[in-house]
């Protein structure tokens, strides 16, 4: 980090749950968040630190949902406001929504071929009304926004929330545009929490717990500030279908 002048920072929830609890890789994740920010605190050139985080389930339902992977994070956003409040000045909090990959390559949400009938099934913990952030293709869209939030400081600094979001997709509606984009014909079967865990184990439990958490909050992303890719002037955001088109059309998705 040495000589930088803009710092991007994310961790790995999920790395940490190939071998630990969901709490153990909560905390693990926390231990990284703290030590990149200190070491970008300790960087005399830095102008902008831009950390990768997620709003609290625990914080925003009063303890009612325990989501790890995004409950951790926020926890590294306290630290650095509490504890590093120089650093504080100079961080974009960065919150990405669903990404249109998932459906792509992480197997828990993949819709599976059932011959029988032959179509897909999308199988979901929560209702296909739930609604997530769309944050279409994850990646490219990602590098847009921070291109943005670097030539706009006077928008998303001091410790600003930006979104990177084309508003809200429901799981319904993410299962739709992977229709449309693979061809296939797909439903969507809801199943109780202890059944996607049966089928998905510890990370189709930290998963549900998600959804869960997302289809009973009506307020489970940022706050009523937060920067939005329209107060950005972000304008080629790529969303949910077109980044789904873009995968299978490349040939490099685990299925279709």
């Amino acid at each position: 980090m040495q000589g930088s002048h803009a710092i991007f920072a994310v961790t790995n929830y999920w790395e940490g749950l190939t071998k630990h609890n969901r709490t153990e890789a909560g905390e693990i994740e926390y231990g990284l968040g703290v030590e990149l920010a200190k070491a970008a605190a300790a960087i005399p050139t830095l102008q902008h630190y831009i950390w990768s985080t997620l709003p609290s389930a625990e914080k925003g339902t009063n303890g009612k949902h325990l989501v790890p992977h995004v409950d951790y994070k926020a926890k590294v956003d306290e630290y650095i406001k509490k504890e590093l409040p120089e650093l504080a000045k100079k961080t974009t909090f960065l919150m990405v929504g669903y990404y249109a990959s998932n459906m792509a390559f992480f197997p828990m949400v993949i819709p599976g071929k059932y011959s029988v009938a032959d179509r897909y099934i999308q199988i979901c913990p929560a209702p296909e009304s739930t609604l997530l952030p769309d944050a279409g293709d994850a990646s490219g869209n990602t590098g847009r926004v921070v291109k943005a939030i670097l030539a706009r400081p006077e928008i998303s600094l001091p410790g600003r929330y930006v979104e990177v979001s084309k508003g809200n997709i429901s799981l319904g509606g993410a299962l739709k545009a992977w229709s449309n984009a693979t061809g296939n014909d797909a439903a969507f079967i809801q199943c109780s929490m202890e059944d996607y865990k049966k089928l998905f184990g510890v990370f189709g439990e930290e998963l549900a717990c998600h959804f869960v958490w997302s289809s009973e909050s009506e307020n489970s992303w940022g706050p009523p500030d937060t920067v939005t890719i329209e107060d950005l002037g972000v304008e080629d955001f790529i969303g949910f279908e077109e980044a789904l088109r873009e995968i299978f059309a490349s040939g490099v998705a685990l299925s279709k």
